[in-house]
């Protein structure tokens, strides 16, 4: 069942809130498709399926919608992103520009490194 998905060790419980625990959780959920793009993300079907309140699943999906994850319509809830094939070609470039500043950076650190 889904409501093992969210359950951690018994030290890391304690330190982290069940908020973002069941956010890393749906944020993992999406990610591995079991959220279609596009699905709608109803609060009471996520609590029951999770075994969670109403209100840890409202404020997961405030912070997916403020990671890009999840899209609100006022008029149908909210729902996993869909995006557009330029708004996907524009993320593979930025991420792509990312990586090769962070290669970069990392080359130019463990060159100063070895000099040392």
């Amino acid at each position: 069942m889904a409501t093992a998905t969210y359950k951690t060790t018994s030290a890391r419980k304690k330190q982290e809130p069940l908020t973002s625990r069941f956010t890393r959780v749906m944020r993992s959920a999406i990610m591995n498709g079991e959220h279609a793009l596009g699905e709608r993300l109803v609060e009471w079907d996520l609590a029951q399926r999770y075994g969670v309140s109403r209100q840890v699943v409202r404020v997961a999906l405030q912070t997916l919608e403020g990671e890009g994850l999840v899209v609100s319509d006022p008029f149908c809830g909210r729902s996993v992103i869909d995006p557009a094939a330029k708004q996907v070609e524009g993320l593979f470039l930025i991420r792509i520009s990312l990586e090769s500043t962070a290669a970069a950076l990392a080359a130019e650190y463990l060159r100063h490194r070895d000099v040392r």
